[in-house]
């Protein structure tokens, strides 16, 4: 197989071209994930680290539906999930404070694109904001990324129900009724 330029974009760092076999084209997952892996360095991965991939393509990690945990930047923890996505994100989020209890919750927050937000407070907040957490980010018409801001931090949550149940949290188990 010849080998080929690529441009590889990974959670929203264009990184720089790379050689890779032309099976970067083709639906191998594995490929792709090398591609991924070796393309992630010591100079990019803090930037891979805060970002998620809100493309509106195929490589869009946040379509409607998908769950996310987060920090805040204040250290709490929280839930999220994208209800309606586009250049606005429509959300629901709970926001737990360390001892469990509820900070703050919402059904319909609005995620306007270019715009910071504070999950501890459910609000929109200013541009220098130290207490933003994420900034959904609206690098061209199509790429988008879901950006942690101040030491906030995101992650898809790729569990199942009977995942979590087992871990114990204390509500009813889907998987062993």
């Amino acid at each position: 197989m010849r080998s080929i330029r690529i441009a590889l974009l990974v959670a929203g760092v264009a990184l720089a071209g790379i050689a890779a076999l032309s099976a970067f084209g083709s639906t191998s997952t594995h490929n792709r994930q090398n591609a991924v892996f070796h393309a992630i360095t010591a100079h990019n991965i803090s930037d891979v680290h805060a970002k998620i991939n809100g493309s509106a393509n195929a490589r869009n990690q946040i379509p409607a539906g998908t769950v996310l945990t987060y920090r805040t930047n204040a250290g709490n923890l929280g839930k999220m999930q994208i209800i309606r996505y586009g250049y606005n994100l429509r959300v629901r989020w709970v926001t737990y404070r360390p001892n469990g209890t509820v900070l703050s919750r919402g059904k319909n927050l609005l995620i306007r694109g270019t715009y910071n937000y504070d999950l501890d407070l459910g609000a929109q907040a200013g541009q220098n904001d130290p207490t933003t957490d994420v900034w959904w980010e609206q690098a061209t018409q199509r790429r988008r990324y879901l950006d942690a801001m101040n030491g906030a931090s995101f992650t898809i949550a790729s569990y199942n129900p009977c995942e979590l149940s087992a871990s114990g949290g204390g509500g009813v188990d889907p998987c062993h009724k």
